[in-house]
């Protein structure tokens, strides 16, 4: 992120978020402060209730080029008040994994895969706004 500084970092909580076992749960939106670009900085997942057969995925992508992703995380097999945090985001090390920055003005999604088995989780996702 070389050329930026100060940016304003926001943490969006989207509490019991079902995509994880649910598959297709992509109504949670974010929409960032206007006119300004961002990337993600973190997303974690506490598991609510547990996660009991098979692993899930949360991704955090662009609401209407829904090709365009920003962020995601694995949440295990994990009982509940476990932590998921083994997410992939862009560190600018690799030009072949390099994720795009969150276009000014944009709408973003939320959305699970529904693999995992029963689990429920609060997903904080910290987006870097610049």
């Amino acid at each position: 992120m070389s050329g930026y500084s100060n940016g304003i970092q926001i943490t969006y909580l989207f509490s019991a978020f079902a995509g994880v076992s649910a598959a297709g749960q992509s109504s949670e939106k974010i929409a960032g402060p206007a006119g300004l670009t961002g990337r993600p900085v973190s997303m974690v997942a506490v598991v609510t209730t547990g996660n009991t057969g098979a692993a899930g995925g949360i991704t955090l992508r662009n609401n209407v080029t829904t090709s365009d992703l920003y962020a995601t995380l694995n949440v295990p097999v994990l009982a509940a008040e476990l932590v998921a945090a083994a997410m992939l985001i862009d560190d600018e090390s690799d030009a072949a994994t390099e994720l795009s920055p969150i276009p000014a003005d944009s709408v973003l999604e939320l959305d699970g895969d529904g693999l995992g088995t029963g689990g429920i989780v609060d997903v904080y996702v910290t987006i870097e706004w610049y």
